[in-house]
């Protein structure tokens, strides 16, 4: 069964991280959240084959992925405003 992952703090080296490690297991990140590099392809951005998943700041896009997990290595700054987004995704 595939893991469909949502990565907040994505451009960052855990976020790349991330998604490597989610590509060799099978599992796909399906939102990268990040306040930088809005519109890089995550696939390409952490040295994979391009994904589709676009960097996007707007976290109502883990509701609209349909992700089943989120994954945050942003900063503690942003943690009220993910728990929100986790929560109105239903996570």
């Amino acid at each position: 069964m595939t893991l469909r992952i949502a990565v907040v703090g994505a451009s960052g080296r855990m976020g790349r991280a991330i998604a490597r490690l989610a590509h060799s297991e099978g599992d796909a990140v399906v939102a990268a959240i990040a306040v930088d590099l809005g519109g890089s392809d995550m696939g390409v951005l952490a040295g994979i084959d391009r994904s589709g998943v676009l960097l996007s700041s707007d976290l109502g896009d883990i509701a609209r992925s349909d992700a089943q997990v989120i994954i945050d290595f942003s900063s503690a700054n942003a943690l009220p405003a993910v728990c929100e987004a986790a929560r109105a995704a239903g996570l």
